[in-house]
C-alpha cells in the first residue's frame, strides 16, 4: 500500500527588496566576470569571518568543485566524472 504524498511547490521561492533588486541589477551591470573578481573575494573574507577559519576556497558551481577534487585526488585519469 503506497501512501500518496502532496508537495505544495510555491511559484517563487525567493522575494526580493527594491534594493535587492537594484544591487543585483548594478552588479551584473558594471561586472565584468560573475564568478570571479572583487565580489568573490568579498564574499570569501566575509564567509571566513563568519565560519571563523582562515583559509577558504569558494567555487562558481557544484561541477567545478567536483572537478577540483577530482584533481586534487588524482582520480581524473581513472574515472569519467
Amino acid at each position: 500500500m503506497s501512501k500518496k504524498l502532496k508537495i505544495d511547490w510555491v511559484n517563487r521561492s525567493h522575494f526580493f527588496t527594491q534594493g535587492e533588486m537594484s544591487y543585483l541589477y548594478n552588479f551584473l551591470k558594471t561586472s565584468t566576470s560573475l564568478t570571479q573578481g572583487n565580489e568573490l573575494l568579498k564574499f570569501e573574507t566575509s564567509l571566513k569571518k563568519y565560519l571563523k577559519i582562515q583559509n577558504i576556497n569558494v567555487v562558481s558551481s557544484a561541477a567545478a568543485g567536483l572537478e577540483i577534487i577530482a584533481l586534487l585526488l588524482n582520480y581524473i585519469r581513472y574515472f569519467k566524472i
